[in-house]
């Protein structure tokens, strides 16, 4: 949470009145915080190998300004980001059957399990035990067993958007674009 006081309040009040300045102030907050919004999501997905519309999805602007509350609100609320969602790729080890005792044997190529890469430009990490399922729901997850038995399995997962929200390389370069998207809206409002 921030706070941001634009300079020349006390001047436009004197100008304008104060219903037009509750009311510029509003729409330039409003739009302000879209321009976060964007702009947040624009620095997740420059960080972090993620598609758009699954940060777009859990990234919205949920409390907007009036002129009777001068707030607005970002919200980034997410579970933890199952791996799938950071291009994981699963290989299988190839299976051969043997001729004298007409067994199948998996063999590993070495390529075997999932890869995925979580920081955009980053290393790809390997997770030779893992592996993806489609569940009945449609979601694709990464999945791995919890012991020797087949069941039970857990799913893979890394890091939430409001983490990735707080990170520095996030967080200031969306609040500076609110501020600055801030007070030329609220300039430009005031003239029309």
């Amino acid at each position: 949470m921030f706070d941001i006081q634009l300079e020349g309040l006390d001047e436009a009040l004197a100008l304008f009145g104060p219903k037009k300045v509750d009311k510029a102030q509003g729409r330039a907050l409003n739009l302000a915080a879209r321009k976060g919004r964007v702009e947040a999501s624009r620095r997740i997905r420059k960080h972090w190998n993620i598609k758009a519309k699954d940060v777009n999805q859990r990234l919205k602007v949920v409390a907007k300004a009036n002129p009777g509350k001068l707030t607005a609100e970002i919200v980034a609320r997410s579970r933890p980001f199952s791996l799938s969602y950071f291009g994981a790729k699963y290989y299988r080890g190839t299976t051969v059957q043997t001729k004298k005792s007409g067994r199948r044997l998996k063999r590993s190529s070495g390529r075997s399990g999932v890869y995925v890469q979580i920081l955009r430009g980053g290393p790809q990490t390997h997770l030779p035990d893992s592996f993806m399922i489609g569940l009945s729901s449609g979601h694709v997850g990464v999945f791995n067993r919890m012991g020797k038995a087949r069941l039970p399995i857990r799913e893979e997962r890394a890091i939430t958007l409001a983490s990735m929200f707080q990170q520095a390389q996030v967080y200031d370069p969306a609040v500076k674009v609110i501020g600055k998207i801030w007070a030329d809206e609220f300039t430009r409002q005031l003239t029309l």
